[in-house]
């Protein structure tokens, strides 16, 4: 019955978005008009104004977290599984598990999408143009400007969702005991979302917001099994789980986090400090949080792209020097 319920819930939350519009709740959503650019809203004052028209679809995306959380509790509180039952703080982890792996695959599959849609655009349609070195990065707007002032619909709704999205994960930091880190990075990601509306950075917040977010995905999937912030019991029962899903994060993380992320920030940071020395930026201000916000967040990852290495290396590596040295070591004796 758990199980049923559960996945109901978890089925009204993926249809949610069709029974809000037809209910008259999410008004502008389903012809994206309520993504287009925003006007100025003397009420909200200039830094919330652009949040102003999307307050709702902020707060229906939030209701929608809470409502995949709970689904999720519920079904597994009807799955027949030793590990859930021994353990009472297994459901509420995996529970929290599959809402964030469901939104945050969502970010990512979306600025994917972004990405495929501006390659379509900026398609060679002869040899020619193809061999043209700048055919393929047609796409990209020429000016740091318009790289930053460009306004994206569909980024619109994904920094949407991304303030959503953190808003409940800054709750959950609390309630989980995550820790002052990642509570600090979810308050960067809510401002940064929210200040983005205006619109500023859509182009670089693609990656950002978007593309980066595959590595994260895997990574909620990889934290079920820490004994801290996960499910201890799930690495002792499955160990070769646990490396296998580690192997392709880590290789993901050193992709996208530790080569794309730092290239995307470079040019971002870069573009920034040539609007605001020709004295272009809609607001000193937000621009540079912008820049000390990314480099923050890049801190925060150069920090745990380091521990990621020695759990390679403590996990993968050494094991395999020492299966080495100790195989070398009883061929020696053989030999003697």
């Amino acid at each position: 019955m758990s199980l049923a319920v559960g996945c109901s819930l978890l089925g009204v939350a993926a249809l949610s978005q069709s029974i809000a519009v037809k209910l008259g709740f999410l008004e502008g959503v389903e012809d994206e008009t309520i993504f287009g650019r925003p006007v100025e809203s003397a009420q909200w004052g200039f830094y919330l104004g652009p949040f102003a028209p999307l307050r709702g679809y902020v707060a229906y995306e939030v209701l929608r977290c809470c409502l995949v959380h709970l689904g999720a509790w519920v079904a597994l509180g009807g799955v027949k599984w030793s590990l859930l039952e021994k353990d009472a703080k297994a459901r509420s982890v995996l529970a929290r598990s599959v809402m964030n792996v469901l939104f945050l695959g969502a970010c990512g599959w979306r600025g994917i999408r972004m990405w495929q849609d501006f390659w379509k655009q900026a398609r060679p349609v002869n040899i020619m143009q193809a061999l043209d070195s700048k055919a393929s990065l047609a796409f990209v707007p020429p000016t740091p400007h318009a790289r930053l002032y460009s306004h994206y619909p569909d980024f619109q709704r994904l920094s949407s969702v991304m303030a959503a999205f953190q808003l409940k994960n800054l709750v959950d930091t609390v309630v989980y005991g995550d820790g002052i880190l990642f509570f600090v990075h979810h308050l960067i990601t809510i401002t940064t979302a929210v200040l983005a509306l205006y619109p500023f950075a859509h182009f670089h917040g693609t990656f950002f917001f978007g593309v980066s977010e595959t590595s994260t995905t895997l990574l909620a999937v990889l934290v079920n099994f820490d004994k801290n912030f996960g499910v201890p019991t799930l690495e002792r029962d499955y160990p070769e789980t646990r490396k296998l899903i580690g192997g392709i994060f880590a290789i993901s993380f050193i992709v996208v986090r530790a080569f794309l992320w730092p290239i995307g920030a470079y040019f971002f940071i870069k573009d920034c400090l040539h609007v605001l020395k020709a004295d272009t930026a809609h607001d000193r201000v937000v621009v540079w949080c912008f820049v000390w916000m990314l480099l923050t967040l890049s801190v925060m990852q150069a920090i745990w792209l380091v521990e990621i290495l020695l759990t390679v290396y403590r996990e993968v590596i050494k094991p395999v020097l020492s299966r080495s040295s100790s195989s070398s070591s009883s061929s020696s004796s053989k030999a003697d």
